[in-house]
């Protein structure tokens, strides 16, 4: 890792994931009541878990646990065993 190099924490079923990014523009915080379900807009839109419209534009939060499918959340637990 280097200092231009950008990892987010992610609650993702029972555990914590480092996730890397290319960027991070702003951290800002938005209200529950902003949001809009995904499926009232599309329901092609399953892994997000909602979309705000603010000043700055449109925030879009997506559903970090549709982020990994069970296989990949197996390998996850086996290459975090204490075995591997």
């Amino acid at each position: 890792m280097s200092p231009d190099q950008f990892l987010i924490i992610l609650g993702i079923a029972d555990r914590l994931i480092a996730v890397r990014v290319d960027d991070v523009l702003d951290v800002t915080e938005v209200s529950r009541e902003s949001f809009e379900s995904p499926s009232k807009i599309s329901p092609a839109l399953k892994r997000l878990a909602g979309v705000a419209a603010t000043e700055a534009g449109v925030i879009v939060v997506y559903d970090v646990d549709a982020f990994l499918t069970q296989a990949e959340m197996d390998a996850l637990d086996v290459a975090l065993s204490p075995q591997a």
